[in-house]
């Protein structure tokens, strides 16, 4: 998020391939990832309901508050598939964690103010941001 926070400033950011970032992040480390649903599974339900929840309401307003353009409508069909299976996986495996929607109707106005000034600082459009993306 920093890298495309910088990026829609404007920063010109190198890639060095040696560098490497430390940056546990447990939730989305499934040991075998998706590869071993079951391990995948478990793995999800072993943190708490509110990590579940701050996870999934956090990874909303990052898209919300980050994406723009033209890149985000060739990605729509892919972000739309990726929120769907969410959708599906919480609702079947981990319905408690719906209980974050009243929470994150709440804090949409906020969120949409906040896309509203990263938006208003950008300097650079959306072909310069898909350089950088795959």
């Amino acid at each position: 998020v920093l890298f495309r926070s910088m990026r829609l400033q404007g920063w010109q950011i190198q890639y060095q391939p040696s560098a490497r970032v430390y940056h546990p992040r447990a939730v989305g480390a499934s040991p075998g990832g998706l590869r071993n649903f079951v391990t995948f599974v478990k793995h999800h339900r072993s943190f708490s309901l509110n990590i579940r929840r701050w996870n999934w309401r956090n990874h909303l307003f990052t898209i919300i508050k980050n994406d723009f353009g033209s890149n985000f409508w060739k990605a729509s069909p892919l972000i739309f598939a990726r929120e769907l299976s969410m959708a599906i996986f919480i609702t079947v495996f981990s319905f408690s964690t719906w209980s974050v929607l009243p929470e994150f109707f709440k804090l949409l106005p906020k969120m949409l103010a906040k896309r509203k000034i990263i938006q208003s600082k950008k300097k650079v459009n959306s072909k310069e941001m898909e350089k950088w993306f795959v």
